[in-house]
Order: structure tokens, then sequence, then C-alpha cells
């Protein structure tokens, strides 16, 4: 195999890697734009070991709920793919 092949070869392998993912329910505290407090839940896949309370603020941000101002979560047994934001 030539030099370019191999350092190819290792290239792909190590491209191909996925990194293992974990899934999270959670439950955010929002303001409205008229600061009418709410809460919304959402189920979230982050990486292993990642924090997934900044992932869940940016779910319930992309309802359009209003300003996100915390999350909580707890971790799930469901199965996670490449999407980050889930159905709850």
């Amino acid at each position: 195999m030539s030099r370019t092949g191999l350092v190819l070869s290792i290239g792909l392998a190590t491209g191909c890697v996925n990194t293992p993912r974990e899934a999270f329910d959670c439950s955010c505290q929002y303001l409205t734009d008229t600061d009418v407090p709410g809460e919304q839940r959402a189920a979230v896949c982050v990486d292993s070991g990642a924090a997934p309370e900044g992932a869940a603020a940016e779910c319930v941000a992309g309802m359009g709920v209003g300003h996100v101002e915390r999350c909580t979560c707890d971790k799930s047994e469901r199965v996670c793919a490449s999407e980050r934001c889930l159905t709850p």
C-alpha cells in the first residue's frame, strides 16, 4: 500500500468512529416577551459525558416559547440517533 493510501485509510477509519450518545428528558423554565413565566419539556441527545441542559435550552428556544431561563434534565432510556432535539 502506498503512503498516501495508508494515510487515507487511517483518516477514513478514525473519521467513521461514532461518539456514544445519551438521551435526557428535560424541563425548562422560560419567560415570554411579556414576562409571563412558563415551563416546556424537551428530550435531547448529547454526546456521552456532555451536559444536556444547554442542548435542552436550544431545543426549547427553537420552539419559540421565549427566553429560556434554565433547564434541568434526567437521564432517559431512549435510543439516540443523530438528531439533538427529540419529541418529548
